[in-house]
């Protein structure tokens, strides 16, 4: 009798060590692999940056790529947001789905912005939000929009399985100049039963006649970046 109480012991205990694994937004399970946490600065920094207003009378076709954000003008390679109908859904289309396996930061320098303080020294800011949780949600906007479906985990070998790794974050503040020049690199990874496929991306901004303040608000700028990111990777995917 004893001998099988010890069992159901054992059973019971595999199975509560089991299920408190399964709550872990870290674990390497493969359906599990994109979780992380999503802080309320995150969030908070993704609502701020999706509320810029662009004029949609000064639209052309890859969207506009300066912007005043707060009287600073801002500049990217790429269309920072677009205007409703360039992102109309396509029905003639067959429905995509995207299974955002893994997003990692792999950077080797975690700093993004640099800039020379009053003292002359020069000082190196490190990213305070979290580059894995913005690309997530911006990216889950961005194919949102375009009709293509985000789904939890990869049930069909024809569902397309994103693995996306940031690689470096490099940006200098003139605060004489008020000038800000910053970049972003990473590695793309989209794959399903019929393909596998590399792709480099890589974004910049510009921006002048930014008055910084308080260091926090870099933290606008690494967004964007990512942002950017996001749009070029959801673009890549728009087209396959």
């Amino acid at each position: 009798m004893l001998k099988i109480k010890s069992i159901f012991l054992y059973f019971f205990m595999a199975i509560f060590f089991y299920g408190c694994a399964s709550l872990n937004p870290f674990s390497t399970n493969e359906s599990e692999d994109k979780y992380f946490q999503i802080t309320s600065k995150d969030e908070t920094l993704f609502k701020d940056i999706m509320r810029i207003k662009v004029d949609c009378t000064k639209e052309n076709s890859v969207g506009t790529r300066r912007v005043l954000i707060n009287g600073a003008e801002y500049s990217s390679d790429i269309a920072i947001k677009y205007c409703l109908r360039k992102n109309l859904v396509d029905t003639n289309v067959g429905l995509k789905k995207v299974f955002l396996h893994r997003i990692v930061d792999a950077r080797e320098d975690a700093s993004v912005f640099s800039y020379i303080g009053r003292k002359g020294k020069i000082t190196a800011l490190d990213s305070s939000p979290s580059l894995e949780a913005l690309f997530y949600m911006f990216l889950k906007q961005e194919l949102n929009s375009r009709g293509i479906m985000v789904v939890e985990t990869q049930t069909s070998p024809y569902t397309y399985r994103l693995d996306f790794t940031f690689k470096k974050t490099d940006g200098f503040y003139s605060r004489i100049n008020q000038t800000l020049d910053g970049k972003l690199e990473a590695k793309l990874n989209i794959s399903n039963i019929n393909f596998n496929k590399d792709f480099n991306i890589n974004t910049k901004q510009y921006v002048k006649n930014l008055k910084i303040r308080n260091s926090d608000e870099f933290d606008f700028f690494v967004g964007l970046l990512v942002k950017q990111a996001a749009i070029k990777t959801a673009n890549i995917i728009s087209k396959f």
